[in-house]
């Protein structure tokens, strides 16, 4: 549709619920019609559901904002807000129930964590994995949701131009740090550009290898067990976000001998200590092909 999206579920007893989603501005531009006057006039439009126009409701037409948010102070003292409290995706992608449950199971480790340990550097640690999964689930939508409507047959429309370049909001400035992460964390998912694949004909014994120039080693809460722990990770233009583990395996401390050159014949038997000759060889193949480890003549 040229203002909207028209959704409809089949429900038992041949009944259908109805759903329209819109621009708010176009629904004020067209004057003060009633939430069920514009369903119709939506359903007259369409193809699909023109018939739905004329048909009896079974009950009441309702309308709320379906804005994507961030609730900014989703972690409270004595309470965390979860789910649709926490924040809201576009109603059209479809996975909102599913992030949502998702994030909940991260914020029951960050509770887990506080809750088994009165430290204060703990609260902290907690806190901070809760709000970087919560700025992370948010981030990632937006930058899925920018380029997934951009590519849709009718991405001339203005409704859908506003969706693809839709960011979550927040519903006030109370919290400008959480705020700003949200910004970083688009910002460097827009800059993101997936490697080319190094061929792993290169990789040979007697290879001298080390991290690559660009790569970064950073602290960063992550999950082990049941708890958030402080973790070592990887970073480079080449991830979309620190990596901590690969294949269930810590990439730290092994990795840290790879700041000065090491053979690749040395490599190996190393990583192997810990892991199955396979998984060691798996993991280095994986490194090299992203372009996280470089040669050293």
């Amino acid at each position: 549709m040229r203002h909207g999206w028209l959704w409809a579920g089949r429900l038992p007893g041949r009944r259908y619920r109805l759903m329209f989603v819109c621009d708010p501005q176009v629904a004020h531009q067209a004057g003060p019609v009633g939430p069920e006057a514009r369903l119709r006039a939506a359903c007259a439009e369409s193809r699909l559901l023109r018939a739905a126009a004329t048909l009896p409701l079974l009950g009441a037409v309702h309308m709320c904002s379906a804005t994507p948010y961030l609730a900014p102070d989703s972690w409270q003292d004595g309470r965390l807000k979860l789910g649709d409290a926490a924040f809201a995706l576009d109603p059209i992608s479809s996975s909102g129930v599913e992030k949502a449950m998702r994030f909940s199971l991260q914020a029951a480790v960050a509770l887990n964590t506080m809750l088994g340990d009165d430290r204060a550097t703990h609260h902290e640690l907690a806190r901070r994995f809760f709000e970087s999964r919560l700025v992370e689930a948010c981030a990632r939508h937006a930058h899925w949701t920018e380029a997934s409507y951009a590519q849709v047959w009718c991405a001339d429309q203005s409704f859908w131009q506003i969706r693809a370049r839709c960011e979550p909001r927040d519903d006030g400035a109370a919290h400008p740090a959480l705020m700003s992460a949200l910004s970083a964390e688009c910002a460097r998912l827009a800059r993101y550009q997936p490697p080319n694949l190094q061929p792993l004909s290169g990789l040979h014994p007697a290879l001298l290898l080390r991290l690559h120039i660009s790569a970064r080693v950073v602290e960063l809460p992550c999950v082990v067990e049941d708890r958030v722990c402080l973790h070592t990770a990887l970073d480079h233009p080449c991830l979309e976000r620190p990596l901590a583990f690969l294949e269930n395996e810590a990439l730290f401390p092994h990795l840290t001998r790879l700041k000065q050159p090491l053979r690749l014949s040395e490599l190996l038997p190393m990583l192997a200590t810990n892991m199955p000759n396979d998984k060691a060889r798996r993991i280095v193949a994986w490194l090299w092909q992203r372009g996280l480890l470089e040669s050293v003549s």
